[in-house]
């Protein structure tokens, strides 16, 4: 498991526990998870889903990028990205899972 903050440019360390890396480049499916972390596993069915039923496939990584915390779980906010390969078409992407938007995006 890979956690990460973002940073302003790319650092070296002598450090093998803390290693500068970069997000993939390249379009992925997004969904906006706005709620408690134990209920995210919705968030990823559903950019799955909505990339099988598209004929999308997966380039392999995914990912997940945490907003601001709050005390109150109902307004955390994750987005969850899965990278697509270069071979699957088409242009941006909506659909709607826990009344949250999910979209291709382009990096």
């Amino acid at each position: 498991m890979e956690a990460g903050v973002e940073i302003g440019g790319p650092f070296e360390s002598d450090d093998r526990t803390i290693l500068c890396t970069t997000t993939p480049a390249g379009r992925a499916a997004r969904a906006v998870h706005r709620g408690p972390y134990n209920e995210m596993s919705a968030a990823h069915s559903a950019v799955l889903e909505f990339c099988r039923q598209r004929g999308y496939q997966l380039a392999g990584p995914s990912w997940e990028m945490y907003g601001d915390w709050h005390e109150d779980p109902s307004q955390l906010e994750t987005e969850v990205y899965y990278l697509l390969s270069l071979s699957s078409s088409g242009g941006g992407c909506v659909v709607r899972s826990s009344s949250q938007p999910i979209q291709a995006a382009s990096a």
